[in-house]
């Protein structure tokens, strides 16, 4: 196919310098025949790359369902041809308040987390691969200590704006993430002019990127923990009737439904009664949902809390339309979050994205 490809450049390059003007009559058919040769060649390539045509080997061009996908990307488990190095990863902040609806970006996220701030309003920890292009994300919002713990699972990028006093004197001594807070990265970061402040920040993955070389050239990818992944199960042996999965969080706004669709095998998210949905109108939809019950403490009169992050305790699973009790486990905050049947097996991922929504107590669960 290259080598067609260059046959055809230099037909054209050749044609260019010719001077038809200093041809005679009976060199006029050959100039034609030539242009008429390099319209032909250009039809079958571009036949040849559509798939209408075998290529110059000879062998048919295969069907996608027909490709070797025998490997997974490392963050979302999704099949590819060809090995996938794990990418650099990048953990925003994103505001999750009804002032800040609708919000941008949060679809695209491989994984989300999402626990409670002050007042019970919860507040969502994206994470992205560098290898993704995403242009919007946020609205973009400050830092808690429990984000910053989660954050380390993979080690990334940390973009934020500003914090809570103790977020922003623990992260100043974190040595599992970079730092790349808003206040002093501005050029990464921008504020949208039809959004009041503070619910107009937004970054991309393009400018997280530039920041990553500019404020710290010489670091590497860390190394990170991977869950496993499996496939999706089939069409038949998914249930029929599936009951809502609730998540009260405080007030009537911030409960959350997840409600399965069979055919997609995913779960789309409600806050409240209404579909939440980006600002390009995209839905939230997850393949993979823990619930995690853990040790939660308001702090100060503010409501902001502390949250255990590390340890073990008990869950629901959500995947394939069913939910089952699980354990989760995390030993240290560079550990991933692995979560556990009743058989003490662990529980494999769907691939697409993941959401961990993260309680005080199962009882909150409806």
């Amino acid at each position: 196919m290259n080598k067609l490809s260059n046959q055809l450049k230099a037909l054209v390059e050749k044609a260019k310098k010719i001077d038809w003007k200093k041809v005679d009559k009976r060199r006029v058919s050959v100039g034609v025949t030539v242009v008429a040769l390099t319209l032909i060649a250009i039809s079958i390539f571009n036949l040849q790359r559509n798939g209408y045509l075998s290529d110059t080997t000879g062998e048919p061009k295969p069907a996608d369902d027909q490709l070797n996908l025998s490997y997974r990307h490392p963050l979302t488990g999704t099949l590819s041809e060809n090995p996938v190095d794990r990418p650099q990863v990048y953990a925003v902040m994103v505001e999750n308040s009804s002032d800040a609806w609708p919000q941008a970006g949060v679809e695209q996220a491989f994984l989300v987390i999402e626990a409670p701030a002050e007042g019970g309003i919860p507040r969502f920890e994206a994470f992205y691969g560098a290898d993704q292009d995403v242009e919007k994300i946020g609205p973009v919002r400050s830092a808690r200590p429990y984000f910053i713990d989660l954050a380390s699972i993979f080690r990334p990028l940390y973009a934020h704006v500003g914090g809570s006093s103790a977020a922003i004197a623990q992260i100043g001594s974190e040595e599992d993430i970079l730092d790349f807070d808003e206040y002093y990265n501005q050029y990464q970061f921008w504020r949208a002019a039809d959004r009041l402040a503070p619910h107009n920040v937004f970054t991309s993955t393009e400018l997280l990127a530039k920041g990553l070389k500019l404020r710290y050239p010489s670091e590497t990818v860390f190394e990170y923990d991977l869950w496993e992944f499996k496939d999706d199960v089939d069409l038949v042996d998914r249930p029929g009737a599936v009951a809502d999965m609730v998540i009260n969080f405080g007030a009537s706004v911030y409960r959350v439904t997840w409600k399965y669709d069979r055919e997609a095998n995913t779960y789309k998210r409600f806050e409240g009664t209404t579909v939440q949905a980006m600002e390009d109108g995209t839905e939230l939809t997850a393949h993979n949902i823990a619930i995690i019950e853990t040790n939660m403490q308001v702090l100060d009169f503010i409501g902001r809390l502390s949250v255990r992050t590390t340890g073990e305790g008990n869950g629901l699973f959500l995947q394939d339309g069913k939910a089952i009790e699980v354990t989760w486990k995390r030993e240290a905050t560079t550990d991933l979050m692995r979560f556990y049947d009743k058989d003490g097996k662990e529980v494999k991922m769907n691939a697409g994205q993941t959401w961990i929504e993260i309680v005080g107590s199962l009882n909150q669960v409806d």
